[in-house]
């Protein structure tokens, strides 16, 4: 039994999380650098953070069908960014307040 074909199946299913998550934290710190950086506070810090989480819109798609790239792993990755940052936005919303 081929067991590197299993996990790698496996990998490709988890792939677009990863990315995803590994998207939202990275853009969280580096608005939250940022943000210190031009010493913003109050409003200002609030909506430079609430604004790196933001999900993609749908020109990331767009571009991937202009470009001929891989359209249902970019829809696929769009659609669990949106699902993910429907719940993340509200909660770091929450918390930053």
């Amino acid at each position: 039994m081929d067991y590197s074909s299993i996990l790698l199946g496996n990998l490709d299913k988890a792939a677009p999380i990863i990315l995803v998550l590994l998207r939202f934290g990275f853009s969280l710190v580096a608005a939250y650098v940022l943000a210190l950086a031009f010493n913003l506070e109050g409003p200002e810090r609030l909506t430079v953070l609430v604004a790196s989480t933001v999900p993609p819109a749908m020109f990331t798609l767009v571009y991937s069908v202009e470009e001929k790239l891989d359209v249902e792993y970019a829809s696929a990755l769009l659609s669990v960014c949106v699902a993910i940052g429907l719940v993340y936005t509200p909660l770091l919303f929450s918390f930053l307040l």
